[in-house]
């Protein structure tokens, strides 16, 4: 099996990354290859709406000297799409988003009626496209709520090329994995769950229900206290940015987070740490 990753976010070692990587991991151990397209660092310009790709020049977009052409040719040569995605106003990067609109070319203008009944075009390379589609993406926010918008547009997107979206792999809190050894249990679990969807995809053609909410689920129900400790983190974030311009600051910020004594005793840190440190940080236990 071969998976073809769009990732879309700009920051490439980010938490979207993080999580990717271990769903790769699990996919390879079951002996799938994957092809990782970093979406930032492709040259695509913009779809203008023109719909030269379905009648003047069918096929092929009237954008000349972009990497569209040659990820769109190595998209009709792979078994699933996985697109890695961090959320962004409750939606996809702009990267995403301009790829996504570039793929028109890969529709034949016509419409027809799909199995549900809804219309839609049809595929113009048929039997050369993946029958899958996963969806992974990552939040700053602690509720799973806020990628409702993001989850229903890439069913809809399935829904509208006749396949189906195989997985949906959302990681709200993501934030709180730069202390993913802090975390104990509930971060190797979570990571652990990304690592099970990959082994699922290969073996079953699609994550199970089970292992999605493994992957989502709540750092912590205490969500004032997540706020609190959130905000902790951004000011100290804040103060070493300070420094760093002031020249008194070398370490890097993941470095120097890690030692930061509101970190210890009453942020993000102490507050999944234990149940003693939650108290010492002033807050509910987890």
């Amino acid at each position: 099996m071969k998976l073809l990753v769009f990732q879309g976010s700009p920051r490439p070692k980010g938490y979207t990354q993080m999580v990717l990587e271990k769903f790769l991991e699990g996919a390879a151990s079951k002996g799938a290859s994957a092809e990782v397209i970093h979406l930032a660092g492709k040259k695509i310009k913009p779809c203008i709406g023109c719909y030269s790709c379905w009648y003047k020049t069918p096929g092929g977009c009237i954008h000349k000297g972009d990497d569209m052409p040659e990820i769109l040719e190595t998209m009709k040569s792979c078994d699933v799409e996985v697109y890695a995605n961090p959320l962004y106003h409750y939606g996809m990067t702009a990267f995403m988003k301009l790829f996504i609109e570039r793929t028109m070319p890969l529709m034949l203008p016509y419409l027809i009626e799909n199995q549900e009944g809804v219309t839609t075009h049809p595929y113009r390379y048929p039997g050369k496209r993946a029958p899958g589609m996963v969806l992974i993406s990552v939040c700053g926010f602690p509720e799973v709520d806020h990628f409702k918008a993001l989850v229903e547009q890439f069913r809809l997107l399935a829904r509208s090329s006749q396949r189906k979206l195989a997985g949906v792999l959302i990681r709200p809190g993501s934030e709180s994995m730069l202390f993913i050894e802090r975390l104990g249990k509930k971060g190797k679990g979570v990571l652990d769950g990304f690592y099970r969807a990959g082994q699922e995809i290969v073996e079953r053609g699609e994550v199970s229900p089970e292992t999605e909410e493994i992957v989502s689920r709540d750092w912590t129900k205490n969500l004032r206290g997540f706020r609190e400790q959130a905000n902790v983190f951004w000011n100290v974030r804040m103060d070493y940015a300070e420094k760093v311009k002031q020249g008194t600051e070398t370490r890097s910020f993941e470095e120097a987070v890690k030692e930061d004594m509101r970190i210890i005793l009453g942020g993000m840190a102490a507050f999944f740490k234990s149940e003693a440190a939650g108290r010492l940080a002033g807050n509910d236990s987890v």
